[in-house]
């Protein structure tokens, strides 16, 4: 009979499987069951469904392929069989479908059951405010909901190569639980008792990813992406800080901040992206089509968010880089107009 607490993984794309690498190595440790569910929005790959190769195969062959799964993974076609009893939901599924989601669990969550979310984006309320997917979800199902942001590469995380992650958790016997089902060898956990503040680091560094890419586009050197970087961590700590008055500043200094919109300034599909949409004139959609098969990018939903609170705020002076992405994106004004925004941003004088 299986015993202990029971963890379920809400979302079998790229993170969803990764972190099912070590989950399921761990919970073989201590108090857990030691089957873990995942929940798979099931599609035919190669003419069978998802869900049933990744139980015979015990690979993810379309978002994590060439990655063996560990064999106490059990992936499961059904939402409500899979998350039935879990003491632990992880969610690691596309923003989009974060609402529908709840909506189906609410009525069956246990009450002492917690959540952690490796999800980003942000919502935009009908009163202009933005809700966190994390909040979103603590709503949704009346159960604690913590963040988690994770290393730029879900494929290096599943290879065993080292990496770091930051979970905001401000619940100390969560937190030291979080720390077992997520540490590895090669994969160093770091808690943070501000929820808000990593998840925000980790969804504002798509709009430096951005700039960095429409500066690589417009072939206007490393100095210039360094200005970008300045700049954008300038505006997205500033954001944070207007946003969450409670963040700490030494949320910026863990793998979730500085460090991770430095890497993703170089290695993101963000950069792809917008390199791609200065040079080839395209548009997102038609790129999208190119390079993602069709699924959205986030980013620019990012900076449309982003931007339609900063209006509702009026505040998109004090956040000029940011404003000017969401343009750019929109083909309201020219990639050029970022040179502009970079000569005469406030910071610069």
């Amino acid at each position: 009979m299986p015993k202990g607490k029971k963890v379920c993984i809400i979302g079998a794309e790229g993170w969803g499987s990764a972190i099912s690498t070590a989950v399921c190595k761990n919970v073989l440790n201590g108090k857990y069951d030691s089957r873990v569910h995942i929940y798979v929005y099931d599609e035919l790959v190669r003419s069978q469904y998802l869900s049933n190769l990744m139980n015979e195969q015990h690979e993810n062959i379309k978002y994590l392929p060439g990655i063996r799964l560990p064999k106490n993974l059990i992936a499961v076609n059904d939402l409500l069989e899979a998350a039935q009893s879990a003491d632990i939901l992880i969610f690691a599924t596309p923003h989009g479908y974060v609402k529908s989601y709840c909506n189906i669990l609410e009525d069956y969550v246990k009450p002492t059951a917690y959540a952690v979310s490796l999800v980003k984006g942000l919502e935009h309320t009908r009163d202009g405010e933005l809700n966190l997917y994390s909040h979103t979800i603590a709503e949704r199902l009346q159960i604690p909901c913590y963040s988690m942001m994770n290393a730029n590469s879900a494929m290096e995380m599943a290879q065993g190569k080292l990496c770091e992650m930051t979970v905001g958790c401000d619940n100390d016997a969560h937190a030291k639980e979080l720390i077992t089902l997520f540490q590895t060898e090669n994969c160093m956990v770091f808690i943070m008792d501000d929820v808000v503040g990593v998840e925000l680091c980790n969804t504002l560094k798509d709009l430096v990813a951005l700039s960095a890419g429409f500066i690589d586009g417009l072939r206007l050197g490393e100095n210039a992406r360094v200005a970008c970087l300045h700049l954008g961590l300038k505006e997205m700590i500033r954001f944070i800080k207007n946003f969450n008055p409670t963040t700490k500043v030494s949320t910026f200094f863990e793998s979730c901040g500085i460090a991770n919109s430095v890497v993703s300034s170089f290695a993101d599909k963000n950069v792809t992206f917008a390199n791609n949409f200065v040079t080839s004139r395209k548009t997102i959609q038609e790129i999208e089509a190119n390079l993602l098969n069709g699924r959205k990018l986030l980013g620019p939903i990012i900076a449309e968010e982003i931007y339609a609170y900063l209006e509702h705020k009026g505040m998109q002076k004090m956040y000029p880089l940011f404003s000017v992405i969401h343009r750019i994106c929109q083909m309201e004004v020219s990639p050029q107009a970022i040179i502009d925004t970079l000569r005469h941003h406030p910071d610069m004088r």
